[in-house]
């Protein structure tokens, strides 16, 4: 379902009453719901805890699940194609503001920075996270103290992912 949704919204012609009803049904809290309890560590919310805004590196219980990283490379795919969703007119809806404005509200622009740090061997979720962060950072300057200290992991995954996209963000 995940890939669907990330193919639909890869369109910039995508077919607006059908996403429409698809956020309606599902909407962007169920996606990242299942992001956050499938495609994070078990001992996530006490990493949270013990290491919010800290900028350390954190060491993790064990690797993620491959079928954790698919869940993830998906969804943030499909979010990155939300933030590329063009508004047809003023009065359109604005859908990668109102997935931004979910995540602040539920405080997740942290758990969407450890589930980067948990997900390393994957280029795809680096590529599809930087992007994403990369957008909401331009469009609201005040939310990159979520990202303080993250410079090193992004240097990281620069040297692992060489030659992969993940150097083009």
């Amino acid at each position: 379902t995940m890939g669907l949704l990330r193919n639909m919204l890869a369109d910039r012609h995508c077919n607006r009453a059908v996403l429409k009803q698809f956020l309606s049904d599902v909407g962007y809290r169920k996606i990242l719901e299942l992001l956050w309890r499938i495609g994070l560590p078990t001992e996530a919310e006490e990493l949270l805890r013990s290491s919010a805004a800290t900028g350390k590196h954190r060491e993790f219980a064990s690797p993620p699940d491959p079928d954790a990283t698919y869940l993830a490379e998906q969804v943030l795919a499909a979010m990155d194609n939300i933030s590329r969703l063009p508004k047809v007119s003023k009065r359109a809806t604005d859908h990668f503001a109102q997935l931004v404005d979910d995540m602040v509200a539920h405080d997740e622009l942290k758990k969407l920075r450890l589930l980067l740090e948990w997900h390393t061997e994957s280029a795809m979720v680096q590529y599809q996270g930087f992007h994403f962060i990369s957008r909401v950072i331009v469009g609201r300057r005040r939310l990159k103290i979520n990202f303080v200290g993250f410079g090193e992991h992004v240097k990281a995954m620069l040297a692992k992912h060489h030659g992969t996209p993940v150097m083009d963000t």
